[in-house]
């Protein structure tokens, strides 16, 4: 708790001295600057580079030419001896900003721990003041640290003081917070799964028999979600149905279902013709593009990417719809396709 010299010393020494002339000292009885405070950009020990904020009320109106800023180890008292706080240095300061009473500039005989702000004196009016100091070095030791403020109505700090008060200012131990945010992609496949990917069930699909007179569809789904600020994307790969050395065309072009024709692709859309099909659902964005993101139209060619999102995306579901169809003369066999879907990320 900072506290005011007051002419109690004086009284003291008074009442116990015997001899009967004194030499008085100065009895330190100015007021202090009421509502002062001290705010610094980083409380490291012997950090660089520091802004120190001060701003205090000045509360007797007159005559005001400078204003000194004494930095010392011991208290806050002024006219007590000082000692330089260790590492301490406010020589390269830079005025960065004043308010209230204006017009200061940096005595050049400022010192690392002494620093004299000088104007032309001038009435000065009670309230409020602040000044700001870029390029401030803090102590190199942790622990309380300490600012005696002093006006004068001089510009050069000298004569009697006009107020007096002081400030504590604490330099501590620095808290290093850190944390590793692992990189993740999450996939998963099935006739059936969840948004999330907390579950997912099936692996086989089984058309039945293939009719030439109406289109053949059937659908599984996939999810997924990544960190990767890059994203992710989602390829297809695998062959058309065969059956021995017989197959079903593959849709190389997009294109609608036509019954009666040999085709084999698929979409990830909501489709009406045929009628089957399910649009993304979750919160991410991931989602089907190029050719496998219109509406009634099928496509397969190995390895094309069918859905991507170009930046880190929450889960999303997305369900792709299979499309066969066949010729009357189509040759008979059990067909068969097998497709991998392979989902990656850029980290």
């Amino acid at each position: 708790m900072l506290r005011r010299l007051l002419p109690t010393v004086l009284i003291l020494a008074l009442l116990v001295s015997a001899v009967p002339v004194l030499t008085p000292e100065p009895t330190h009885s100015a007021p202090g600057l009421d509502s002062r405070s001290l705010t610094i950009s980083t409380s490291e020990a012997g950090a660089t580079n520091v802004t120190f904020d001060f701003q205090f009320d000045i509360t007797i109106p007159g005559l005001l030419g400078s204003i000194q800023l004494e930095f010392c180890q011991e208290d806050p008292l002024p006219f007590e001896a000082c000692t330089p706080p260790a590492g301490f240095d406010i020589s390269g300061a830079a005025l960065a900003g004043q308010t209230g009473e204006t017009g200061f500039i940096i005595d050049p005989g400022v010192t690392a721990n002494d620093l004299l702000l000088t104007r032309v004196p001038a009435i000065s009016s009670a309230g409020t003041v602040s000044y700001s100091f870029t390029g401030v070095d803090n102590p190199s030791n942790e622990g309380s640290h300490y600012v005696r403020v002093i006006t004068y109505s001089t510009n050069d700090g000298t004569g009697p003081s006009t107020e007096e008060a002081g400030l504590v200012y604490a330099i501590v131990d620095q808290f290093d917070v850190s944390a590793f945010v692992p990189p993740f992609l999450i996939f998963c496949a099935g006739i059936t799964v969840a948004t999330d990917c907390s579950s997912a069930s099936g692996d086989q699909i089984n058309f039945g028999e293939l009719s030439s007179t109406s289109a053949n569809t059937a659908t599984s789904q996939m999810a997924g979600g990544t960190n990767g600020v890059g994203g992710m994307s989602i390829s297809v790969i695998g062959t058309t149905m065969t059956s021995g050395i017989n197959t079903i065309t593959a849709l190389s072009s997009r294109g609608p279902s036509s019954p009666g024709s040999s085709q084999f692709g698929i979409n990830l859309r909501d489709n009406s013709n045929p009628n089957i099909g399910q649009n993304v659902v979750g919160s991410g964005t991931t989602g089907p593009i190029g050719d496998y993101n219109v509406v009634n139209q099928f496509k397969f060619s190995n390895g094309d990417v069918i859905a991507n999102s170009p930046l880190s995306t929450n889960f999303n579901r997305l369900t792709a719809t299979y499309l066969v169809n066949v010729t009357q003369n189509q040759a008979p066999g059990v067909y068969t396709s097998t497709l991998t879907y392979v989902a990656l990320a850029t980290f």
